[in-house]
């Protein structure tokens, strides 16, 4: 007995599998893509910030003595 793989859950999975495939194989990454140096950057400082809060200096405790 042969089962199809058309129906409403394998079906499915099978052409979403099909457009990704599609999708991924038109992309050209053949040339470098550029970094995202300002989000990078936006990332840096944010850390930067966060690391100066949460420091043992800037505790609550420490900001009442």
């Amino acid at each position: 007995m042969r089962t199809t793989c058309d129906d409403n859950c394998a079906g499915l999975l099978i052409s979403d599998m099909h457009r990704l495939h599609q999708i991924i194989t038109s992309i050209n990454l053949t040339t470098p893509l550029p970094l995202p140096y300002k989000v990078l950057y936006q990332f840096e400082n944010m850390t930067a910030e966060l690391k100066h809060m949460l420091s043992p200096q800037n505790s609550p405790e420490r900001r009442r003595q």
